[in-house]
């Protein structure tokens, strides 16, 4: 059961009671009341304790979560001066009842008041209460020996609450916080089954003797004290074993994440990952000499370009053989091989050096008669061509053997193909 109430920080919080609400009170354990009541009791202990209200699956409605800062914190709350003020002239008191009859009157309809607390405490255990007893307090707290808070909790997260205001404590038989201590003693059972009568320790070091020897680890004629001693260095090693094997297995398991080996025998990974490492070896060889095969063949693929480029710049005019043959970072082989393209644009763009003036028969220059030097002008005027009109060589050829000036090396050429 839940009842919304203001707290300290002005928000709608839930009090939470600590009391298993759904059962009837039975009689509790038989108890002993102490000469005097204790002043002081433990209120909850520190823990993570799923609330008595439950949701219509049965599943609780909350987990409280309850750490020694928080007990620290409902201390600071309830020795607040206002409080302490109210405390003192019996106005809004911290009281102690049977049951929670002032968040549940429905299931505990009586109205039995048995003290109220006057001071609360943190410890390492839990929260703390001093108690002021009414008189007749004891008789009640023969059934009802279990203290059960009532106290506001704000919610810190979905499903996850933290209590931040103490209002009363209900003794009850049924803690919802089963680790909270009882307010008094518990008597034993009428005729309770006797303790059994420990073995007498020799026979048990006679039993213990005998395992050791049918071990191989004694002797059947040592000592008491020297199988005391077997017993204690058994101990240990048995410690130190249980120490050992969780290393070892906490070893595996990182050599198997380091290996990615989805194995259970680390030897076997590493055998597995030793293949793979020699396998991706081999690969890296094979790879590497590829790469070394494909370079040599595009290196000499491109010297093969960049020497017929340079023969033929020679024979249109735009190259001497000086340059041609020229090594270094400037020279025309070299600004080749860094970018082909580039250079090539920017040469046949050049005007050929070779004389392509038309032909005079007759004239001041005679006919030029050698091949070569005829099919060097008709290429130099082809490519002349092809730049500026920005065309294919096979119409710039066409219109070389329409050109005037070309005229007298075509017939040359036709008429000494018969000769030849």
């Amino acid at each position: 059961m839940k009842t919304p109430l203001h707290s300290f920080f002005g928000k709608l919080a839930v009090v939470r009671l600590n009391a298993e609400l759904h059962r009837i009170f039975a009689s509790g354990l038989r108890t002993q009341i102490n000469a005097e009541l204790p002043d002081w009791i433990q209120l909850a202990p520190y823990g993570e304790w799923p609330t008595s209200e439950r949701k219509d699956d049965g599943t609780p409605e909350a987990v409280q979560i309850f750490t020694k800062a928080d007990g620290d914190a409902l201390v600071k709350r309830f020795n607040a001066l206002h409080r302490r003020i109210a405390r003192l002239a019996r106005l809004n008191s911290c009281k102690v009842y049977v049951g929670h009859p002032d968040f549940a009157p429905d299931i505990w309809p009586k109205r039995i008041e048995l003290g109220d607390v006057v001071e609360v405490s943190a410890d390492d255990d839990g929260l703390n209460g001093r108690i002021r007893w009414n008189d007749d307090a004891g008789e009640q707290l023969k059934k009802h020996g279990f203290p059960s808070v009532a106290w506001d909790t704000d919610e810190q997260e979905p499903g996850k609450e933290r209590p931040v205001m103490l209002w009363s404590v209900g003794m009850t038989s049924r803690p919802n916080i089963k680790g909270v201590k009882s307010a008094i003693n518990a008597l034993p059972e009428d005729n309770p089954e006797p303790e059994p009568t420990p073995e007498p320790e020799n026979t048990m070091i006679t039993k213990i003797k005998k395992a050791l020897v049918d071990a191989g680890l004694g002797k059947d004629d040592d000592s008491d004290d020297l199988i005391q001693t077997h017993i204690g260095n058994l101990i240990s090693q048995m410690g130190q074993n249980r120490i050992w094997a969780a290393q070892e297995k906490a070893r595996q398991e990182r050599i198997k994440t380091a290996l990615n080996a989805d194995v259970t025998d680390v030897d076997a990974g590493i055998e597995a990952t030793l293949t793979r490492i020699n396998a991706g070896a081999a690969e890296v060889t094979t790879l590497n000499e590829s790469i070394t095969t494909l370079t040599a063949e595009r290196d000499a693929a491109r010297t093969a370009r960049i020497n017929a480029e340079l023969s033929r710049l020679v024979e249109t005019g735009r190259l001497t053989k000086a340059e041609a043959d020229a090594d270094g970072a400037e020279s025309v082989r070299a600004r080749l091989n860094a970018d082909t393209d580039k250079t090539l644009k920017e040469l046949n763009a050049v005007p050929s050096r070779l004389n392509t003036e038309g032909l005079k028969i007759g004239g001041q220059k005679p006919a030029i008669m050698d091949a070569r030097d005829r099919m060097t002008r008709i290429n130099a005027w082809t490519d002349d061509y092809m730049v500026k009109k920005g065309v294919g060589y096979d119409e710039a050829y066409k219109a070389a053997e329409a050109a005037p000036e070309l005229k007298p090396l075509f017939e040359a050429m036709k008429a000494a193909a018969p000769a030849a």
